[in-house]
């Protein structure tokens, strides 16, 4: 009855990886994807700290003034390019779904061609959390090429935003 039991209980420990874009693989990467959405979209809208003398300066407003030339690239009418690098910039941080939304708020400012050229421009899968939902994925299939999915995710989302930007411009030009 008050016999005794020797056994040795080993735990596995699970895979760490070489990188923040590698550990989310698995089961963790639709939680990775989930939070870095729900906090980015929490401080969409906060104030930077910014100096007395400009106290509105937003992340939305330093992503419009980084993506404005991009947007005058793709042949975006110069009084629109603020506006449609603010989306561009919304999609690359947060995801395409959010910019859509925010582009039917502000579609009547738009004129047409900003519109065709916008829309075309956030199409696209480009964002920071779909880089761990690809290499979650893709890495499940492979498990032994995640190092190489994780080293070259921030490529792969410059490379589909190029993508996306020249369809855009391709677009523009047939709306011109």
């Amino acid at each position: 009855m008050g016999a005794e039991v020797a056994a040795q209980l080993e735990v596995a420990h699970p895979l760490v990886g070489s990188s923040a874009l590698e550990d989310c693989r698995g089961g963790r990467v639709a939680a990775c994807g989930a939070v870095l959405t729900l906090t980015q979209s929490d401080t969409w809208t906060t104030k930077l700290e910014a100096p007395d003398f400009w106290p509105f300066i937003t992340l939305e407003l330093l992503l419009g003034w980084l993506f404005f030339p991009m947007a005058w690239l793709m042949g975006v009418p110069w009084e629109d390019c603020h506006a449609v690098g603010q989306l561009l910039g919304e999609k690359m941080v947060l995801n395409e779904l959010i910019a859509y939304l925010h582009l039917t708020e502000i579609i009547d400012t738009l004129r047409f061609r900003s519109i065709v050229i916008c829309t075309y421009a956030l199409c696209g899968f480009a964002n920071f959390s779909s880089i761990a939902i690809q290499i979650g994925g893709i890495g499940s299939i492979a498990p032994s090429r995640r190092h190489d999915l994780s080293r070259l995710g921030m490529r792969a989302m410059i490379a589909g935003t190029i993508a996306a930007f020249m369809t855009a411009t391709i677009a523009g030009a047939l709306v011109y």
